[in-house]
């Protein structure tokens, strides 16, 4: 036997719709007891809760016959108090024995201390357990629906918000062009070699002299903007494009040996961008428009 739940209040209990919450506090718990507070108070979305935990909660036994069972609605309290705080059953145990407000809202009153409202833990775990993720899920459709009709909004309109940003600390060096073009060189000579020892295929075993050859020219040319030498810039973009070309046609046969080239892809890519924005800044004296600008071969997505 299992009913939906305690309607019928003692003299000491508070009312579901009753309860205050502290409006200051910054936990997580009252925002979420709140929510469930919400939900129960309007007696629509309350019945098609009730009748999806009727239906996806022990179908296949009575809910009117047998030995008492715990409350739909307390079952749906702590199942949704464990996956809003993503705690486990432990803490979960340790809350609804002790933290006040959420038994008022389990339908306990702040008197009844005695044993017999007591929960033990295999018993919230037996009880919570029941909740499965489609029956969270097809009860998710429902608050959904609820706040859309409390915001008054069409369920297709988009909803606007406000969030808090941060900045993350990330280790990326000062992006010059030719700083991010030795960035991917050296990467991609690297990661072509190791796929080629992988599968047997020859021509990059001096892939060491042709990394410090193009190091040797970023070195030549990683001083200030106005005191680089255009011959010396030169000569670093010639010898990263054929170098480019080179790895490209290497790609084809590893290509044909099913050879994973992902990751190369990635870093020609970076590299013959590269070489586009240094010959058309450092050559011809273009402006790079800051869209098409990486700021790091390895975070590109920092802006």
């Amino acid at each position: 036997m299992r009913s939906v739940y305690d309607s019928q209040y003692d003299l000491y209990k508070v009312p579901i719709t009753e309860i205050e919450f502290d409006l200051k506090s910054r936990d997580d718990i009252p925002a979420v007891l709140m929510g469930l507070q919400a939900l129960h108070g309007d007696a629509k979305v309350r019945e098609r809760i009730f009748e999806i935990l009727q239906a996806r909660v022990r179908p296949g036994v009575s809910h009117l016959h047998g030995r008492p069972g715990m409350d739909l609605w307390r079952i749906f309290v702590l199942g949704v108090v464990k996956l809003a705080l993503n705690c486990d059953f432990d803490r979960l145990h340790e809350l609804v024995n002790n933290h006040l407000t959420l038994r008022q809202m389990l339908g306990h009153s702040g008197l009844d201390a005695g044993e017999a409202t007591k929960y033990s833990l295999q018993t919230i775990i037996d009880n919570v357990s029941l909740l499965s993720a489609e029956t969270l899920q097809e009860i998710n459709q429902v608050v959904v629906e609820c706040g859309h009709a409390h915001l008054g909004v069409a369920a297709e309109a988009p909803l606007g918000c406000r969030v808090d940003s941060a900045v993350t600390k990330t280790n990326v060096h000062w992006p010059t062009d030719v700083r991010l073009l030795w960035d991917a060189m050296r990467c991609l000579l690297r990661t072509l070699h190791r796929t080629c020892r992988a599968h047997g295929v020859k021509g990059w075993r001096k892939y060491m002299y042709w990394t410090n050859k193009v190091k040797a020219a970023f070195n030549a040319v990683r001083t200030f903007h106005q005191q680089r030498d255009k011959d010396k810039v030169k000569d670093y973009l010639e010898l990263s494009s054929k170098l480019v070309a080179r790895v490209t046609a290497t790609c084809e046969q590893l290509q044909a040996l099913e050879a994973s080239t992902a990751k190369i892809y990635d870093y020609l890519v970076h590299a013959a961008r590269q070489i586009d924005q240094s010959e058309r800044r450092l050559t011809k004296g273009e402006m790079v428009p800051h869209a098409e600008k990486v700021f790091s071969v390895h975070e590109p997505h920092k802006r």
